[in-house]
């Protein structure tokens, strides 16, 4: 009896690690659920706005571009008025392995309808740190984004009462692509 509890003992801890080691990662299924994730959260300004996010169609709609954002999971927190990326999604068209990206982020403002004139000038726009990637050629795979926060992406649409009024979108895309070869290439 001993031995088949020795055997079993390991077994269900290897799990129970997994799980706690899952339940924080911004990419899986459901929010993380560690507390420490939360606490870099930035409230978003107060007012009449409205920010909704995607990633940038020009891109994901030019084949010579080689590495794409094809989706985004936001994060919200439960304690205060806060929005932040958590992960994107990304995809290689690239023949050659990838090691890192830098995203940048722009700002747009939306009609009523929640449509965006063509041609609509940009409000605001950054980048992103870099994040650390091994992306084969062809591949998806799914990154945590860290300093995406949607307090950062309205900070400079605030108005003198320190509030944002309107609707906005922000996209997503790739600015800088480093390969695996030591190369690296700055996106349009």
């Amino acid at each position: 009896m001993l031995s088949r509890a020795s055997r079993v003992l390991p077994f269900l801890l290897l799990l129970c690690t997994a799980a706690r080691a899952q339940s924080s990662d911004p990419c899986a299924k459901s929010p993380p659920s560690d507390p420490a994730y939360y606490a870099d959260m930035k409230e978003i300004p107060r007012g009449a706005g409205y920010l909704a996010a995607l990633w940038e169609k020009t891109q994901l709609d030019d084949p010579a571009v080689p590495v794409v954002v094809r989706g985004l999971k936001t994060i919200s927190s439960a304690k205060q008025h806060a929005v932040k990326v958590g992960c994107v999604e990304l995809e290689s068209r690239s023949t050659r392995a990838v090691k890192s990206v830098q995203l940048r982020w722009s700002v747009v403002r939306r009609e009523a309808d929640g449509a965006v004139p063509e041609g609509a000038p940009v409000l605001a726009r950054g980048t992103l740190p870099p994040v650390e990637v091994k992306l084969q050629p062809g591949a998806r795979q799914l990154v945590e984004v860290r300093g995406a926060h949607y307090a950062d992406f309205l900070r400079p649409l605030l108005k003198a009462s320190g509030e944002v009024e309107g609707s906005y979108l922000f996209y997503l895309g790739v600015a800088r692509v480093e390969y695996a070869d030591g190369t690296a290439e700055d996106l349009p």
